[in-house]
């Protein structure tokens, strides 16, 4: 769960994985190459994603923002 301005750190996923939004808002993405993208997600909304996977992430939204992510092994 992320508080208003929390980020996650820097994290480096070597595996797939999805992730599953339960409180909607918006997230700001790093990427390592420098990119930087908004989305804003929805309550149950999953989105996949091909590793390699290295990037930060902070919750620029007002209230608190919570998901669920799951590495396939």
């Amino acid at each position: 769960m992320f508080q208003p301005g929390d980020q996650t750190s820097w994290q480096r996923y070597e595996y797939d994985y999805v992730t599953e939004q339960q409180l909607s808002r918006a997230l700001l993405r790093q990427g390592a190459n420098g990119s930087e993208k908004r989305v804003d997600y929805e309550n149950g909304l999953t989105m996949s994603c091909a590793a390699p996977v290295e990037h930060n992430a902070t919750n620029v939204s007002d209230v608190r923002v919570r998901n669920l992510e799951i590495e396939y092994i």
